[in-house]
């Protein structure tokens, strides 16, 4: 006798084959897809912060003097021997001379690679100066 399809067996057992694996691999991609976002969004962080810095060390003597006057947005810190300048700006201050946007039609926006609708743009960095030093570090904040 001529065999000309699959029984129901076979059927049944290529499916129950095919829903095992199914429930093996998605939540495996799905936390990868995961992770992968949280690692882009700590790297954007970094360079965000990075950019940060080199905004503080191009406008070194401008912080340091506007917190010395007094200039809202900078302020003056001093703890044991250390004495620091801060000032605070926005993500999208960065761009386009130190931070690259997201987008091509000219409005300075940086994205959330955690959701794509949500932009990290108008948050706050801190940069902080060791005077005594004149080392550049900056923080970035999210401003709620």
């Amino acid at each position: 006798m001529k065999k000309n399809g699959f029984t129901i067996v076979e059927v049944l057992a290529v499916i129950i084959i095919l829903a095992l694996i199914m429930i093996l691999v998605v939540p495996n991609i799905l936390s990868s897809s995961t992770a992968t976002k949280q690692k882009a969004y700590e790297t954007k962080i970094f360079l965000i912060e990075d950019a940060a810095i080199m905004y503080g060390q191009d406008h070194y003597r401008e912080i340091v003097d506007n917190a010395n006057d007094g200039v809202e947005g900078y302020s003056k810190e001093s703890t044991d021997d250390i004495i620091y300048r801060t000032y605070t700006l926005k993500v999208k201050d960065l761009i386009p001379d130190y931070l690259e946007s997201d987008n091509d039609n000219g409005e300075g926006l940086v994205t959330d690679p955690r959701d794509n609708l949500n932009y990290l743009d108008e948050n706050e960095i801190v940069i902080k100066i060791n005077t005594n030093t004149r080392k550049v570090t900056a923080k970035y904040t999210k401003v709620d």
